[in-house]
């Protein structure tokens, strides 16, 4: 299984592509965070599928909501109404481009321990086919 990124749809300042630039040296953030960064996700590839990891820590499954239009995941919150200074909850807001060769039809959501997992299968033409040498 491979690690990818897949950036979330945001409009993008100069300084975004800079920061972005800079990351890309590193696999990681090392400018400042911004309000684009949160939740923390995680987007691994498989044969299969693509499976996206979103931290969402003190969230009830409930407070979360997870949509597809068209090409977009839309995966959001309300402003939690119990929210303590321990909980760090927030409203939130993220819109992740779905890949064309995903089974929009057969993706599907999980979420246990502030982990949402979605599974994000690919379309059977998608598949790379092995071909043996003789």
């Amino acid at each position: 299984m491979s690690h990818i990124c897949i950036k979330p749809n945001t409009k993008h300042s100069a300084v975004n592509y800079m920061e972005d630039f800079i990351n890309s040296f590193y696999g990681q953030s090392l400018t400042r965070r911004n309000h684009y960064d949160y939740p923390v996700y995680h987007v691994e590839e498989s044969e299969k599928d693509y499976q996206l990891s979103i931290e969402l820590p003190g969230y009830e499954a409930n407070e979360i909501d997870v949509k597809i239009e068209k090409d977009t995941i839309i995966l959001n919150s309300a402003s939690p109404s119990e929210a303590t200074s321990d909980t760090h909850k927030r409203s939130f807001t993220r819109h992740f481009t779905i890949p064309k060769d995903v089974n929009q039809e057969l993706i599907s959501a999980h979420y246990k321990n502030g982990l949402l997992k979605l599974a994000l299968p690919k379309k059977e033409e998608a598949a790379p086919i092995k071909i043996k040498i003789n």
